[in-house]
């Protein structure tokens, strides 16, 4: 009797350490991929702030938003930016009030520059700006205008993350709406 209990507590033992390495060994398998995903969702919010600021840039010279693709990547490969110093000056004249208004062009940037200036794009990366990390997709660039507004909306359509997919409980990621005029992102 002694013997099958020794066998017993033996076996039930073994089963536990067996049971919790598997659970261990799971639960390790699930903050990888847990990682993967939150490094996935980081990588293409840096590559959206890339975008959002080179549009930005693109609207300051152009008052509109670059519609395609090619045309912001060879405004960022070959544009100019020139940095404007805008003076007043007012006098008075038989009574009235005259404003006398001078621009000078300090001095012209590349695009390139003025964008570094707000985040980190290296010239070799920027062929590959409209293209979401990971999922290897072009991102989907809307842009438009209605009674003054501009409207412009970047999305991922291939997310990696399992909860920003279609019938998932987050949206993909995107800045800017087709509904407001806002470049603010969805992660923000």
């Amino acid at each position: 009797m002694k013997i099958l209990k020794v066998l017993l507590f033996a076996g039930l033992l073994i089963s536990g350490l067996f049971s919790g390495g598997f659970a261990a060994a799971r639960l390790d398998k699930h903050n990888d991929e847990y990682e993967k995903i939150k490094s996935a969702d980081q990588n293409v919010i840096n590559r959206l702030k890339q975008i959002r600021v080179a549009q930005k840039k693109y609207f300051e010279v152009n008052h509109a938003y670059a519609n395609s693709w090619d045309t912001l990547l060879v405004f960022i490969n070959n544009g100019e930016i020139p940095i404007l110093q805008r003076t007043e000056k007012i006098s008075t004249v038989n009574g009235k009030d005259e404003i006398l208004i001078t621009i000078d062009t300090l001095n012209v940037v590349s695009v390139l520059e003025a964008i570094n200036e707000k985040v980190s794009l290296e010239s070799s990366q920027v062929k590959y700006l409209p293209i979401a990390p990971f999922s290897g997709d072009t991102f989907s660039l809307y842009t438009g205008e209605r009674q003054g507004e501009f409207f412009i909306e970047v999305k991922d359509v291939n997310p990696i993350n399992p909860r920003r997919q279609k019938g998932g409980s987050l949206k993909p990621l995107r800045f800017g709406s087709r509904a407001a005029a806002t470049v603010k992102g969805n992660w923000e």
